[in-house]
């Protein structure tokens, strides 16, 4: 009976990745398949318990052999697990014969010093003889010539490695990766069904005006400040986060209080976790009462920790979707509503550009105030007939893609 383990890379409770977690435990754990071994082995297992997945969920053993300063150094949070015991951890991790690594976009220049270790994380299991699978991977060209060096060396250890993005095919090429099997693949989430929430639909039948979406990132401001302040403050080692915070809460109210001559505002926060600044419903809840005490607008927030399959359906109710993360785009992809994501990393713009939704996709670096933001989507929104044109059109075919890389990824994780 095969052993088969997914990796869970993130430490805050993110709804991106938990939507690809049970998409791929539910395709790995269909009928014909309920002989495989299936555990999750997690960086942060509070979170990946609230993911509510019907299979073991271990502690990451190689997190638990590095020490605490090294992972303060390379910008891992230290996380308070609720799992089975460090010797349970280790045994699951020797039983596995192959582990799915669900990293994103980990191989993405927008991670520096963290990546090493993933990298080093890809390695040890092949060291000890396993099948490694990255799975739905966005890969960019390196900015350096050691991180091109570490790519070339691990990346052609692994046995399967799946890109979003033919960008990130070109660029595995590119680096001279060969020995693993490269596949194109649609995004897992895209297969994630919605649940219906009635207090939901009451609320968009109560609603006259359009409804626009928004999914902040509480994040966000950081790569902004980045983008948009002078080279002295960019060179600055410590940034102040708590006012990174407040500034972003001010410029997504700014934002706000241009929208809503057009739309009512929903926010729907996507990724949660214990750290305020880092939290996207407290996030949510400051922007609103910034909103409301100084432009006087009324803003509606999505309050509680929800599922992924009750905000993918969320955002099935809205007109338009605004989002600063890139899974609330795929879910307004699959549910055919018109939107545009904010795209820092690059990944947004590499996987849209392929489906001719360029349009879709705004740059960090090509946004100066938020009225660049607010006229991309008024034009948009004023578009949105060949939007869900195009939507229509393209489905099909990446739904008869998605069902065929999830059977393919059923095959190849069942071959140790």
């Amino acid at each position: 009976m095969p052993n088969v383990a997914i990796l869970v890379a993130s430490h805050s409770e993110n709804k991106g990745e938990e939507a690809i977690i049970k998409v791929l435990v539910h395709n790995l754990m269909k009928d014909r398949y309920r002989d495989l071994n299936l555990s999750i082995i997690a960086s942060n297992t509070t979170f990946a318990y609230r993911f509510r997945i019907n299979v073991p969920v271990y502690e990451n053993p190689l997190l638990k052999l590095i020490p605490n300063r090294l992972k303060e150094a390379l910008g891992i949070p230290s996380a308070k697990n609720r799992s089975f015991s460090f010797k349970e951890s280790i045994v699951n991790f020797l039983k596995t014969c192959c582990i799915v690594f669900n990293s994103g976009d980990i191989l993405t220049n927008a991670f520096k010093k963290v990546v090493y270790l993933y990298l080093l994380s890809f390695l040890i299991p092949k060291l000890l003889r396993k099948r490694v699978i990255l799975w739905a991977q966005t890969v960019d060209i390196p900015y350096s010539t050691i991180r091109r060096l570490f790519y070339k060396i691990i990346l052609n250890l692994v046995d399967v490695i799946s890109v979003r993005d033919r960008a990130s095919l070109n660029t595995l090429v590119s680096l001279n990766i060969r020995k693993p099997t490269i596949l194109l693949v649609p995004d897992p989430a895209l297969a994630l069904p919605p649940i219906e929430n009635y207090k939901l639909r009451i609320f968009r039948e109560a609603l006259k005006r359009p409804i626009l979406g928004l999914c902040p990132s509480s994040t966000f401001y950081h790569f902004y400040v980045d983008h948009q302040l002078s080279s002295l403050t960019r060179k600055r080692k410590h940034i102040n986060r708590i006012q990174v915070f407040i500034e972003g809460a001010k410029f997504m109210a700014r934002l706000i209080n241009i929208l809503s001559n057009y739309f009512e505002i929903l926010l729907i926060p996507h990724s949660y976790s214990d750290v305020l600044i880092e939290d996207d419903l407290f996030f949510s809840k400051v922007i609103k009462q910034i909103v409301s005490k100084f432009y006087g607008r009324e803003v509606h927030v999505l309050e509680g920790r929800y599922p992924s399959e009750t905000l993918k359906y969320a955002i099935s109710q809205v007109d338009f979707l605004l989002t600063f993360r890139m899974h609330p785009a795929l879910h307004a992809l699959s549910t055919r509503v018109p939107f545009l994501v904010i795209d820092y990393s690059g990944k947004a713009k590499k996987y849209f550009k392929d489906l001719g939704l360029e349009k879709c996709v705004l740059k960090i670096e090509d946004i100066r105030n938020e009225s660049d933001i607010a006229k991309r989507i008024i034009y948009l929104y004023n578009n949105r007939d060949k939007i869900l044109s195009t939507l229509a059109k393209i489905w099909p075919k990446i739904r008869n893609n998605l069902l065929i890389s999830l059977e393919l990824l059923r095959m190849l994780a069942r071959q140790c």
